[in-house]
């Protein structure tokens, strides 16, 4: 089974995927979820940090990042963010086996992983901790999703 989600023949993010072939569900590849591309996106950047001692795993890693956030990043529908800066939940309706729709609407899910990669925090350490920064894709900064400075 892969979940990776290809846009443009660039590594875009992480999908759902049919574990039954016979399956009406959506086939293989063809949802893409911004929140589980956040998380992959963090998850690669804390790998990399780790597998500093093998700096082709290293950098492959890092590379896979900033790939999904370049991508994902994109305004839709290219992208998974809407114009008011939010993110989808997933770019097409989809039945989650465990009782619920991913649906293309807003998901605070989904855009509270975005403002947490723009700050290059990681939720799963004390503090966001450190992982290697990416460079903030170059659409990212059309449209200020984030603000700089809170009133």
């Amino acid at each position: 089974i892969n979940a990776e989600y290809m846009g443009n023949d660039v590594l875009a993010g992480v999908g759902y995927t049919s574990l039954n072939k016979n399956s009406s569900a959506t086939p293989n590849n063809k949802v893409w979820s911004a929140e589980w591309t956040f998380g992959a996106i963090n998850m690669a950047q804390v790998l990399s940090d780790q597998y500093k001692s093998d700096a082709s795993k290293s950098s492959s890693l890092l590379a896979d990042a900033q790939s999904m956030w370049n991508e994902v990043s994109k305004p839709w529908p290219d992208g998974l963010q809407f114009s008011d800066g939010s993110y989808v939940y997933a770019n097409k309706r989809f039945f989650i086996p465990w009782g619920w729709y991913a649906n293309p609407i807003s998901a605070m899910c989904s855009t509270a992983w975005a403002v947490m990669q723009e700050r290059n925090f990681n939720p799963f350490e004390f503090g966001g901790g450190y992982k290697t920064p990416l460079k903030p894709p170059p659409h990212l900064n059309l449209r200020q999703t984030v603000p700089s400075t809170m009133p």
